[in-house]
This record gives structure tokens, sequence and C-alpha cells, in this order.
């Protein structure tokens, strides 16, 4: 009665039964059947989003089953220990119990088990948004179901699946995934299954804009959550369709969704579903002009949130009343809630160990950054505001930079760098490289932030208007994509020429009276989102210039990572000796999935581009076969340093979900491709690493930067980059890194020399910037 009344919904009626029958047990002194009870009530409690009390009934049941032998249900209870500390944004416990499971049924050879293991991590790792490693977890579950003939967990899993290439944006490959997992739960007649197939392709449906078909699953499958008796679905089916004519602009029928979901949790007394949907009936009562009323639903949505200590959704809380106050124009009280939810956003940050972790639950958390820029703006706070676009950008990077400067340094006048950016350190960083610092925020589609700090330390802010670029239907975003697309592709007098003059008028006619008079002086650009792949050397004024010839360029993702990457090159000046390592041209690995396998092309003009840099810096090439990855390995982290002109591949991603790998000779079963979890844990003491290959300063764009190969070179310890933004000509190439190693031993800095480089290779190509302007210097100078 316990478990029907829980699959029904009724989860006061679930935990009457099961507490019923636990006195009932215990009387007996039956342990093997308390411990199953346990998990029962355990499971009603997390339903319900009474996680602490949730964790209590599990952590019970394991002890029990741990003195009695039962692995299986020992094996269990970490795996609904790992799925609680999910809910309650506790990753690395996550995944930290559902990784004990996972081994325990393996040792056990208990397959169901395992299953439910892989299923849970594989939604840990999805909340997380690294979805490729999400899916691999889906895929072994889907074959471990497969095995053990269990139909129903392969529902399940199709279903995983689909979610996944949902939030990738393949929706045709998610109503696949979902339609699939449909026909099996309708074969086996399991109709919660049903109702949440048909729940997940009217999501799917929702996001292709076909709101017909949205609803229309959604209806359906309210009717069957209805017809079992379901609450718990139904209330979630009820959410979604509200969710569905908030697309649609009709905020009065989302209204009246939303209170009848609001109802259905309230009776099953589920209060993390009630804390859900009272903020989605603040935004819509905000909608409805009905603000009283939207502060009030949002209040009671903190009110829950902090009983049940759910610090994620008191974040959501706090965001939604920040919005809601800013746009009331009540300023004071929206800065007071978003600074509490940016410090909540961050505490949740403090627990994870992986730089990709912390980025990609940053990933979920931006919002409350950009109103509260948006709220000191309106406040004349510049200097603040500066402040929180720092705390917004490059933070996990910067935490893991700081890690590795610190356990790498062992000099005591090394300057410490403050936890939070300080508007003193920041202009003082500006001031310590002599140079004009331009950092950019795009708030909304329509507004762009633009700090200028001098070297003086003078702080200047301006705002951009991008409503004419809306107004020919298009976007700053967009348009940085469609420059780098169409210098890729070599097209550049056809129309990547108009993009980079529309960009030119949005990122640096603003703010031209503020930039350096002298050619020599520095420029260093903070960029944002897809203004990382914006190649600033080749954006042109109208009357033809192009940047570079105006300005010295140099690149960092934040203000507060170039007090970091100083304070590597001091590190490594007091350590290292002088000790060149160029590669070129290595004998190239097999195309990883190829079919028929075949190796990449060899690049017969980086063998040259090579031999002719080590004789600049008197040193000897590693060209061909010699240039294994083993052999290149062991001298990395010894150089001073670093050319590797060779294949990057962007397409190649490691298990942490990094893209990136640059291309070395295999040997002894190696595949000759360094990924970037390898060069993570390389301890590097490079001044200078210079990728001469494609896309090697793309990546993956988060709101923490570049997911790449550079963001790999910088934690491993590194203090600048040279880097390519799109597939460069093998001969271009050549003729410009020579110059730029000439210009280097001519006592340039490395930002002149990569400029009189470009200047040099412009003479000849100067309606090409596709041959010249693929390379950015990151870091350093």
């Amino acid at each position: 009665m316990g478990v029907a009344s829980y699959y029904l919904g009724s989860y006061q009626q679930s935990i009457n039964y099961h507490l019923d029958q636990l006195e009932i047990v215990k009387e007996l002194g039956n342990k093997e059947l308390t411990s199953s009870i346990l998990i029962n009530i355990g499971n009603v409690f997390q339903s319900q989003g009474n996680y602490d009390l949730a964790l209590k009934y599990y952590q019970h049941s394991l002890e029990i089953n741990r003195e009695i032998g039962n692995q299986s249900r020992e094996a269990k209870c970490y795996s609904n220990l790992g799925a609680t500390f999910h809910y309650l944004s506790q990753i690395d416990n996550a995944i930290y119990h559902n990784k004990l499971s996972l081994n325990l049924a393996r040792e056990i050879n208990d397959f169901a088990q395992q299953a439910v293991a892989l299923r849970n991590l594989g939604c840990t790792y999805e909340s997380l948004g690294k979805y490729q490693e999400a899916k691999d977890f889906y895929e072994e579950d889907l074959a471990l179901t497969n095995k053990i003939g269990d139909r129903h967990g392969e529902a399940q899993c199709l279903g995983n699946i689909g979610n996944i290439y949902q939030a990738l944006g393949e929706f045709d490959y998610a109503i696949n995934f979902h339609e699939q997992s449909l026909i099996i739960n309708r074969e086996l007649g399991i109709r919660l299954g049903e109702t949440r197939s048909l729940t997940n392709l009217g999501v799917a449906y929702r996001s292709l804009q076909q709101y017909e078909k949205a609803i229309q699953h959604h209806q359906e499958s309210l009717k069957i959550s209805q017809e079992i008796g379901n609450y718990q679905e139904e209330g979630t089916v009820l959410l979604n369709l509200a969710n569905v004519y908030l697309s649609t602009q009709d905020y009065n029928k989302e209204y009246e969704y939303l209170e009848l979901a609001l109802k259905i949790f309230q009776q099953i007394d589920n209060l993390r579903g009630q804390a859900y949907v009272l903020g989605s009936l603040g935004v819509a009562c905000r909608n409805l002009g009905q603000q009283e009323k939207a502060i009030e639903y949002v209040q009671k949505q903190f009110i829950l949130a902090d009983k049940i200590d759910d610090s994620r959704l008191k974040g959501v809380a706090l965001t939604h009343k920040g919005s809601l106050m800013l746009y009331q124009n009540n300023l004071s009280q929206s800065k007071e809630a978003l600074l509490q939810a940016v410090n909540i956003w961050e505490s949740l940050r403090i627990g994870l160990n992986h730089d990709v972790d912390k980025v990609s639950l940053f990933n979920t958390q931006t919002d409350a950054y950009f109103l509260l820029q948006k709220v000191l703006v309106a406040q004349n706070k510049y200097c603040e505001a500066l402040e929180i676009s720092e705390r917004s950008r490059a933070r996990a990077l910067f935490e893991s930079i700081k890690i590795i400067s610190t356990e790498l340094s062992t000099q005591s006048h090394l300057q410490k760098v403050e936890e939070l950016p300080n508007i003193n350190k920041l202009t003082e960083t500006a001031v310590n490289h002599s140079a004009t610092v331009v950092e950019y925020s795009i708030i909304d589609p329509d507004i762009l932030y633009i700090w200028v700090i001098k070297p003086s330390g003078e702080l200047i802010f301006r705002n951009v208007d991008l409503n004419p670029l809306l107004e020919d239907d298009t976007s700053l975003r967009e348009i940085s994509r469609e420059m780098q697309q169409r210098l890729d592709a070599g097209s550049w007098l056809e129309d990547a020429s108009n993009f980079s003059q529309q960009l030119y008028d949005c990122l640096i006619q603003p703010i031209t009276d503020l930039l350096p008079k002298n050619s020599d002086e520095l420029v260093i650009f903070i960029p944002q989102h897809e203004l990382f792949l914006v190649p600033f050397s080749a954006l042109q004024n109208k009357t033809g210039e192009f940047l570079i010839e105006r300005y010295t360029i140099l690149i960092a993702p934040s203000i507060q990572i170039l007090e970091l990457t100083r304070e590597q090159k001091e590190r490594i000046r007091l350590k290292t000796k002088s000790n060149a390592l160029v590669v070129g041209n290595p004998k190239m690995p097999i195309i990883p999935f190829s079919k028929p396998q075949k190796p990449l092309k060899p690049l017969p003009h980086s063998k040259q581009e090579a031999e002719e840099i080590a004789t600049i810096l008197n040193t000897e090439a590693i060209t061909g076969s010699k240039a294994t990855k083993t052999y290149i390995k062991q001298l990395l982290p010894k150089a001073s340093l670093i050319h590797l002109a060779t294949h990057g591949l962007l397409d190649l991603f490691d298990e942490l979900g990094i893209p990136g790998a640059i291309a070395f000779a295999p040997s002894n079963g190696d595949s000759g491709f360094l990924n970037s979890s390898e060069i993570l844990n390389l301890n590097l003491s490079a001044d200078l690493v210079v990728l001469s290959a494609c896309n090697s300063g793309r990546g993956v764009i988060t709101n923490d930067g570049i997911l790449g190969l550079s963001r790999c070179f910088l934690i491993a310890g590194v203090s600048s980059l040279i880097v390519s933004l799109w597939e460069v000509s093998d001969n271009s190439t050549k003729l410009l890194m020579i110059k730029f190693y000439e210009n280097l031993q001519n006592e340039m800095n490395k930002a002149q020399a990569l400029r009189q480089a470009m200047l040099s290779v412009m003479e000849e190509y100067r309606n090409c910037p596709q041959m010249w302007a693929a390379f950015t210097l990151i870091g350093e100078v």
C-alpha cells in the first residue's frame, strides 16, 4: 500500500503506511525488511523535495545493509544518496556516491544496479552541461538494460538520451528517441512511463516552436496522469503546459495552469515543486503587470527554498526578486537581492574540484550577474559594475591558475592575488602593464557595456546602443560568429569585410578617443562570449584601415587573469633558463574514426617553419617520426619557449569534455594525439607557447571564456600563448611565424613582434586577412 500510494503521488499516505509497517517489522526484528522500508520512506521524502530527511533514511538503511552484508542493497543506498546529493547541488558528493554504487554493483555483478548508478551519473553530468559525458553514461546504461532484457530501463535510457539531444538543440534526434521510449512504454503498458515520454515530446516540440503539437502531447500526458492518479506527474505536466503558453505570450493561460500546478504540489506536500511554480507565478504576474503580486510569489518561493535548504532555489528566487525590483526601478532592493544571489552561486562552486564542472555550473547562473551590472550602471556605479563584470567571467579559470601558481611558486615576494575583484586592483593591473585595458560586457541583445582603463589607472565607462543591429535582424553575437566563419572560408571581399566594419562600429568607434595615439602602446581587449571569436586585428574602419595598423593588441579572458599571468611570468623568469622546444610537421597520426583509416595530411611548410625558427632560436627542430607524442610530452615541462607547428583538431574531446588535441607522431600503440586533459596535467614553465595550428584558439564558448587548448595551457602554467581562430594557410603561417621570431630577436615584446609580423605579411596579402589575422596573443607581453 505504501509503494502503491507513492506511485500514485499520495506521498503523505505513503509515508503513513510505511511508518506503520516499520513499527511491525521492528517488533519482528527483521533487519532485511527494515532496510527496504527505510529506502521506501527516503524515496517519498526525496520526491517531496525534503532532502535532509531522505538522506537520513537512506543513511540509516545503508548502515543496516553494511551490518547484515547485503551488498546489493548497499549499492542501492549509495545510488539513492547520490541522487539526493544531486538534487541538493552537492555535485562532488553526488558523483562520489554514485561511483561507489557503480563499483560495488560491478563487483557483485548486479547489472540492474549498475544501470541505475550509470543513469544517475548521467543525470548529474547532464545538469552540469557536460552532455558528452552524460550521453556516454546513458549509452552504457542502455547497453546494460538491453543485456539483461530490462525493457522498462531501456525506455528510460532512450528518454534520457533524447533529453541530451534536446539540451544540445538537436530536436529531431530528441524526438526520435522520445518516440522510441513512448513505443516501449505503450507496449509494456507502463502508463507512468508513457506520460513521461509524452511530456518529453511536448518539451521538444515547444523548443521547435511547434506549439500546437506541444500542447497536444502535454494534454495527452495530463489525461493519463489524471487517470492513474499520479499527482506528481500531473503537477509536472501542468507546469510544462504553462511554459508553452509563456512561449506564446498567452500569460493568462500560463497563470491558469501554474495555479493548477501549485494546488497539485500543495496537495501532495511537494515543497520543491511548489517553490518552482511560485517563481514561475512571479514571472507570470510581472508579465501581466501585477507587480505586487509577482513580488509576493517570489518571496514565498524564497521562504520555501529556505525551508528545504535548497541553495540553488534560493539563488533562483533572489534573481527573480532582483529582476522584479529592477523592473520597478527599486534599485537598492534589486542590488541587495542580486548580490545575495551572486554570493549563493559562488558558494555552490566552492565544492567543485574540476575546472570544467565549475564552468558548466556557472553557465546556468549568469542572469544575476548581468542584472546586477544593469542595476549598478543605473546607479552610475561604474566601478562596482566592472567588479561584477569581472566576477561574471573567467572565475573558474582564475581559481584553477591560482591553485597551480600557488603550488609551483616558492617565491614569497610574489604578490598574492585577492579572491574577489577589487577596483583598485583592476586599475593597478592596467598601470602595471602600461596598457589601455578594454573590457566588454554584452548585457542584453540591445546593450553593450564597455569599460576602458587607461595606463594612468583612470576608468571611463561607455554604454553602446545595439538596437540598430536588432532592427537589421541581427545581433553582435551573430556578427562575431559570421565574421569568423567567413574568414575561415576565405571570404573577405564578398561579405566578411562588411561584418568587420560593423564590429568596428560597435566595439571600437565608441572608444576611439580613449585609445592610445602611439601604435607601439599596448591595448588589451577583454572579450566576452562570441567576442572571443573576433579577430580584433582585422577590424576595419570606414577608411579601410585595419585595427592592427593603429594598435598593438593583446587578448585576455579577464583583468584578474592578467595579474595571474604576470605572476606566472615572474615565476618562470626566476626558475628557468632559456630552453626552446620547436616541433614541426611530425609524422601524422591516423584521423580518429576515419573509415577507411587514413592519416592527417602532412604540412611541408610547417617543417620548413620549424627548421628556420629553430635556427633563429639556436636549437634543433624536432620533425617527422622523431616528434612522437611520448617524446614531446617529456620535453614540454622543461621548455621555456614552445613552438608547435602541426595539426590542431577541434572536434576531439577528452574525458572531461574539453575539445581540442594536438597531433604528434604515433608510437608504441599511442595514437599520437595530445588532448586537453593531458595538457592540464603538465607542470609547464614556458613563458610562451605558440600553437601554429588550425583552430587552436577555439573551443566551446562559455560564460567563463573559451573551453579549449588555450585555457588548458594557461592552467598548466604558461604565461602567454599565440593561437589561431580558424584554419590557417600553411605557407602564410610559415612567413608570419618566422618574421615573429625575427622580431623577438630584435628585442620587441611579444605583442609588438606579432603586430609587425602581421604587417609584413599584410604587405603581400592586404585584402586577405585570413592569411595574416588568424593568430592572437593571449596573456603576457
